[in-house]
């Protein structure tokens, strides 16, 4: 579960990196930033549970290196589409965040934070 403060130190870091001064928005994206960070936490969990699970039943879990070996498995079966949520999400919120629409200065940091695009 430390995928929770890690987003949100490094949604601050960047905040403060990019000179983002914190507002309403920026709240409300950090709201969204902690509920992903917590449903990816919570999922990547249950692959490592079922992976370690299937090693049991296999008979296969011997050592420490088998558990290790079962910890990868799961892992790597979640990682891809960890990866693409997180593409797409930037891909979607890049027009937003460097846009010069009416109102977007008000929307950059919550594009920064949460990820998403938000007409």
């Amino acid at each position: 579960m430390a995928t929770l403060p890690f987003a949100l130190v490094g949604g601050f870091w960047l905040m403060f990196l990019l000179d983002y001064n914190m507002s309403i928005a920026s709240v409300i994206g950090f709201i969204a930033l902690g509920g992903v960070a917590a449903e990816i936490g919570v999922v990547m969990v249950i692959y490592l549970d079922q992976a370690v699970a299937a090693r049991v039943a296999q008979g296969r879990l011997n050592d420490e290196q088998d558990f290790t070996q079962a910890i990868i498995e799961g892992a790597a079966l979640r990682v891809r589409p960890i990866a693409m949520t997180v593409a797409g999400d930037h891909r979607r919120s890049a027009s937003d965040h460097v846009g010069q629409r009416y109102g977007s200065e008000i929307m950059r940091p919550h594009c920064l934070t949460d990820g998403r695009r938000h007409d």
